[in-house]
């Protein structure tokens, strides 16, 4: 996630960052505060992986990494919510 939204030599940068996605302060803190946080957030305002099934997933795919923009989406969500996927509303 930290790589491929602010590294441009991480081989999907493009995707991510290229595009203006980054991640949140809060995650990015330094000396690991950043993933304490992150993993604090999961657990507390997502709560646990429903099932084997489910993994984390942006709400707004051209939003930033940040907790309200999350949620437990299994595979079949995932794949309707990739951009290639979403219709303009042009």
């Amino acid at each position: 996630m930290l790589s491929r939204c602010h590294n441009p030599k991480s081989k999907p940068y493009h995707n991510y960052g290229g595009r203006g996605i980054t991640v949140c302060d809060r995650w990015r803190e330094p000396n690991g505060m950043g993933c304490k946080n992150y993993i604090e957030d999961i657990h507390t305002i997502l709560g646990p992986q429903p099932s084997s099934e489910h993994s984390l997933d942006r709400i707004d795919n051209d939003g930033i990494y940040e907790i309200t923009n999350m949620r437990w989406a299994t595979n079949s969500e995932q794949t309707k919510n990739q951009r290639r996927n979403i219709k303009s509303k042009t």
